[in-house]
């Protein structure tokens, strides 16, 4: 038995390939190994129908030339294991990646976790054919005599988030009698919505500016700042370069007020008794920053897109809380903050 990889991208809107047909073959290496790009046509058919018919009422997919499709499949067959067809299914992932970024195309390789259908679902929709989710995300299944049929479910965008409209109209009346979001947290407001339908990662790092868009840094005790301007003394005399010295100095500034994580938690305290995963909000955010960082500054392990959903549910709850709650406190805008700084 060999192993194929397997991995459907969605570009996004305005991105096209111009490659005129419908395959572009990237690896033939003639030792049984094969790789390629197919050009798909999206397929809408409500569940519903596809629970009542079965594999008959999605029709065979259709290969649509490159240049005209939106839904592209990365695949390779004939690997040894399984473990063999995902190595290089991302090698060869990462490749299309860069050459993606190199032309400024943009597309979705992962999506959140949990979609698709059961075992149990998809042996009951293939009535004796072979049918496989064809996930968003690079995964590998075994070869076998029988060419499988792939299904794939709806993305996110196409479900519809709502609530009863008394929830709406007493929430209205709520926002009439508190005061509307201010001009600052309708920028919060615009990060988080931002994060709604986007890839693991993008939805992730998406939630976390705008958390820390909501934070307010507060200075730290004199002891302290007295002690970081003599940091600052003694560099601007230690005879440094003129350029070290101005580095060194502008890392040193940022001491003088909380850091990130100091604010984050104290910020996520003020939610109270609440549960987040389940923990107590300041240790949330703090496994929460702790994952940004290896996400966004490549520290190992790199969090996984399932890592990311997992933490992205909770994390949306908490952003949208605290903006409630920022609205709700009366502050003085005309006051100058201490500047924001990126350490932890």
């Amino acid at each position: 038995m060999t192993w194929t990889f397997r991995n459907r991208i969605e570009l996004q809107p305005h991105c096209r390939l111009q490659h005129p047909g419908p395959e572009w073959v990237l690896e033939d290496s003639g030792s049984g190994r094969h790789v390629k790009l197919t050009g798909r046509s999206r397929v809408d058919v409500p569940v519903l129908q596809i629970i009542q018919q079965g594999i008959d009422a999605i029709p065979p997919a259709s290969e649509t030339p490159i240049q005209d499709s939106t839904i592209l499949v990365l695949s390779g067959t004939g690997y040894e294991s399984e473990n063999d067809a995902l190595s290089y299914g991302e090698l060869w992932r990462g490749r299309l990646m860069r050459a993606f970024v190199t032309l400024n195309i943009a597309a979705v390789f992962d999506e959140r976790p949990g979609a698709g259908f059961t075992s149990y679902g998809l042996a009951s929709i293939g009535r004796g054919t072979r049918v496989l989710n064809d996930s968003l995300k690079l995964w590998a299944y075994e070869e076998n005599a029988q060419e499988p049929r792939f299904i794939a479910a709806n993305p996110v965008s196409e479900f519809w988030i709502t609530s009863p409209h008394e929830r709406l109209a007493s929430a209205l009346v709520d926002a009439v009698e508190h005061g509307a979001l201010t001009r600052e947290l309708q920028v919060s407001y615009s990060l988080y919505s931002s994060s709604f339908g986007g890839a693991p990662e993008a939805r992730f790092a998406m939630l976390m500016i705008a958390f820390e868009s909501l934070l307010k840094v507060k200075p730290r005790s004199s002891n302290v700042q007295e002690h970081v301007r003599s940091m600052r003394s003694a560099t601007a005399n230690s005879g440094l370069p003129a350029s070290e010295i101005a580095s060194i100095n502008g890392a040193l500034k940022w001491l003088l007020n909380q850091s990130i994580g100091q604010s984050g938690r104290e910020l996520a305290s003020s939610l109270g008794l609440r549960d987040y995963l389940p923990e107590a909000p300041d240790k949330f955010f703090t496994n929460c920053y702790t994952v940004r960082s290896r996400l966004v500054h490549g520290n190992h392990p790199i969090p996984s897109a399932d890592e990311l959903g997992i933490l992205a549910a909770p994390l949306e709850r908490m952003v949208a809380e605290l903006i409630v709650r920022a609205s709700l406190v009366d502050e003085d805008h005309s006051e100058d903050q201490p500047d924001r700084q990126t350490s932890d």
